[in-house]
C-alpha cells in the first residue's frame, strides 16, 4: 500500500466557503467552453484531478491514483464487477476449477493490446512471469502460484502451491501489459517506459507521456468491448487544487470529480446543486489504530481490552466524519463476504474498563500515539483527541504526537521503535476476507502491514483454514473463528467505518460507488454522457 492511499484532509473553513458557494451560486450552466461550462455537454471529456507523482506501471504501485490510469488502460484474466464484491469476464471469457488449486482459463479471442498485436496465453505467462520477478503488492498476492502454463494459445491454467478460494478476486490486480512492449524497453523491466505510458487491452490508452500538471487517456480504438454509446472520449487529469478550489471548479464545470474531500458535514448543500450528483454507499475501510502487542504496556492483553471499553466511539464518529460513519463489529467490514453477524459493534463500557484495567495490574499507564501530521490526515487527529479523553476517563495518559506516514511506516518494522499507538486505516484491495483480515493482522505480515506485531497460531491457522475451505460455509465457519480471536485478543482499537460519499458532474451517468477501495475506483468505460 502507497502513501498515497492515504485520506487526505484539509481544514473545515475553506470547505465551508467553497460549499457556501456551491449551494448560493448561480447553478445554472451556460456550458459553453469560453466560460467554463460543464465538459460532459461541450464534448465527452471527463476531467478530475490526481496527483502529480503517478506510475502506470502496474507492478510498481497500486495507489488509488495509479490504479485510475492502470484500470482504464489494462484488464485482468478476470475483472472486478463495478459497485459490487464479485469479479465478471475479462481477458478470460470462463474458467474452472475443482480443487480450488488448478485454475484453468479460457481466453477470450480477437483482442489486442493498444499497440495492435494480438493478446494470447504467452502474454499472461510473460506478465505473470514479471510479477513474480519484480514482487510488490501485487506480486505478493500471486506469491501462491507455482506454474502458468499454455496448453494452446486460447487456454492459460494456473496452479497454486495451495488451495485458494480467494485467489479469483486476486486477478482483477493482474493485469496484462503487451509483450511487445516488454521486450521493447526490456532493458529495465520496462519499468521507466511503462511509468509513462500505457500499452493494454482496456478502453483508453495514454495519448502521450504522463507527465507534467495535465496528463490525458484516449480511446484505445482497438477496445474489443467497442464504442458504441455514449461512452466518453477523453480522460484528463489535473493537478490537485485546495478543497475550496476544487469545488468551485466542480460546481462551474471545469472538473467532474473532485477527490479526498470531506463531504459529510455539506451533504445538503451538494444534493441541493442540480449540476452535481451525489452517490452514497456503505464502506469498507476501517479506521484503526493499532496497538504495540509486543513491546510496552498494550502487551498486556487486559489492558488492550480496557482501551477498546474505554474508547468513547460515537464520539470519535461524530468528530471525524459529523456521524457519517459506523462502529466496526471487528477486523471485517459489515457486507463483506465471511462477515461474523453475530459480532457486536464497540461500545463505550467505563465500567468494564476500569475493572480490565485494574486486572491487568498496570498502574500509572502512559501512553503514546502517532498521527500523520504532515498530510493533515483530520480523521486521525480527531480520532486521536477522542482516545486521549475516552483514557483519561479511567487515568490513563495519552500524549499525541503529529509525525509523518514515513516516520509512522518506518518505526513499524520492530517493536522496539514503535510508538503505543499507531494509526493504519484499512481498506479492501481485494474482495477476498482472508486476505483483508490477513493483510494486517497474520503473523507472517509483520514487518508489512501488521502493525499490532500481532501474533495469534490459531488465528493464522484459521485463516490458512479458511483460505483452502472446500466450500463457502466451510471457509465462512473459519472466518468467524479468527474474528472471534482478533475481538477477544483486541491487536488494534476498530474505530469507524467512514460512509462512501461520492460527487460527480450530473452530465454523466454510469457512475458507481465500488466497495473494494482500491480497485475500480471509477469505471471510465461504464460513464456515459448525458444526451
Amino acid at each position: 500500500m502507497d502513501t498515497t492511499l492515504r485520506t487526505r484532509a484539509t481544514t473545515g473553513l475553506v470547505m465551508a466557503t467553497a460549499l457556501v458557494c456551491l449551494a448560493a451560486c448561480t447553478a445554472n450552466r451556460t456550458n459553453s467552453p469560453s466560460d467554463g461550462g460543464s465538459s460532459a455537454a461541450t464534448g465527452s471529456v471527463f476531467t478530475m484531478p490526481l496527483g502529480n507523482s503517478v506510475s502506470a506501471d502496474p507492478v510498481q504501485s497500486t495507489s488509488i491514483g495509479n490504479l485510475k490510469v492502470i484500470r482504464a488502460a489494462y484488464e485482468g484474466l478476470v475483472n472486478e464487477r463495478a459497485g459490487g464484491y464479485d469479479v465478471q469476464p475479462g481477458l478470460a471469457t470462463k474458467w474452472t476449477t475443482t480443487d480450488q488449486k488448478t485454475w484453468t482459463f479460457t481466453l477470450r479471442q480477437g483482442v489486442r493490446f493498444s499497440d495492435g498485436t494480438a493478446f494470447t496465453a504467452d502474454a499472461v505467462i510473460a506478465n505473470f512471469a514479471r510479477y513474480k520477478k519484480l514482487g510488490g503488492q501485487v506480486g505478493s498476492l500471486l506469491d501462491g502460484i507455482s506454474s502458468v502454463t499454455a496448453p494452446n494459445a486460447g487456454t492459460v491454467t494456473i496452479t497454486l502451491s495451495a488451495p485458494n478460494r480467494g485467489f479469483i478476486d486476486y486477478l482483477p490486480m493482474a493485469v496484462i501489459v503487451s509483450p511487445k512492449a516488454l521486450t521493447t524497453h526490456a532493458s529495465d523491466d520496462a519499468k521507466s517506459w511503462l511509468s509513462a505510458n500505457t500499452d493494454g487491452t482496456g478502453p483508453y490508452q495514454t495519448a502521450a507521456p504522463l507527465t507534467g500538471s495535465t496528463r490525458t487517456l484516449v480511446r484505445n480504438p482497438h477496445y474489443w468491448g467497442g464504442w458504441q454509446g455514449s461512452h466518453i472520449s477523453k480522460i484528463v487529469f489535473t493537478a490537485p487544487a485546495d478543497n475550496a478550489t476544487a469545488l468551485q471548479e466542480l460546481r462551474r464545470g471545469d472538473i467532474d470529480r473532485v477527490e479526498n474531500i470531506p463531504l459529510a458535514p455539506y451533504l445538503k448543500q451538494l444534493q441541493d446543486n442540480k449540476n452535481i450528483s451525489v452517490y452514497q454507499a456503505a464502506g469498507t475501510q476501517i479506521d484503526e489504530i493499532q496497538m504495540n502487542t509486543q513491546h510496552g504496556p498494550l502487551a498486556n492483553k487486559l489492558l488492550r481490552q480496557a482501551v477498546t471499553y474505554a474508547y468513547d466511539y460515537q464520539a470519535a464518529i461524530k468528530a471525524a466524519y459529523d456521524g457519517a460513519a459506523t462502529v466496526p463489529a471487528g477486523g471485517l467490514p459489515v457486507g463483506f463476504s465471511g462477515f461474523d453477524s453475530s459480532l457486536t459493534p464497540y461500545k463505550q463500557d467505563l465500567a468494564k474498563a476500569r475493572q480490565l484495567l485494574a486486572q491487568s495490574g498496570l498502574k500509572d499507564v502512559t501512553l503514546t500515539v502517532w498521527w500523520d501530521e504532515a498530510d493533515n490526515v483530520a480523521f486521525e487527529k480527531a480520532e486521536a483527541l477522542v482516545l486521549k479523553s475516552s483514557l483519561a476517563a479511567i487515568g490513563i495518559k495519552v500524549n499525541i504526537v503529529g509525525t509523518t506516514f514515513q516516520a509512522m511506516s518506518k518505526a513499524a518494522a520492530s517493536p522496539a521503535g514503535s510508538p503505543d499507538f499507531n494509526f493504519l486505516w484499512h481498506g479492501a484491495i481485494t474482495a477476498d476476507p482472508v486476505e483483508y483480515l490477513g493483510g494486517y493482522f497474520q503473523s507472517k505480515y509483520i514487518g508489512g502491514y501488521n502493525w499490532s506485531f500481532y501474533k495469534n497460531a490459531a488465528f493464522d491457522s484459521a485463516l490458512s483454514e479458511a483460505s483452502a475451505a472446500a466450500s463457502t460455509a466451510a471457509r465462512d465457519a473459519k472466518l468467524a473463528q479468527a474474528q472471534k480471536i482478533l475481538q477477544d485478543d483486541a491487536p488494534a482499537l476498530f474505530v469507524a467505518t467512514p460512509k462512501k460519499i461520492e460527487v460527480v458532474n450530473s452530465g454523466f451517468t454510469g457512475f458507481a460507488i465500488h466497495p473494494i477501495d482500491y480497485g475500480y475506483d471509477i469505471d471510465f468505460y461504464a460513464l456515459r454522457v448525458k444526451s
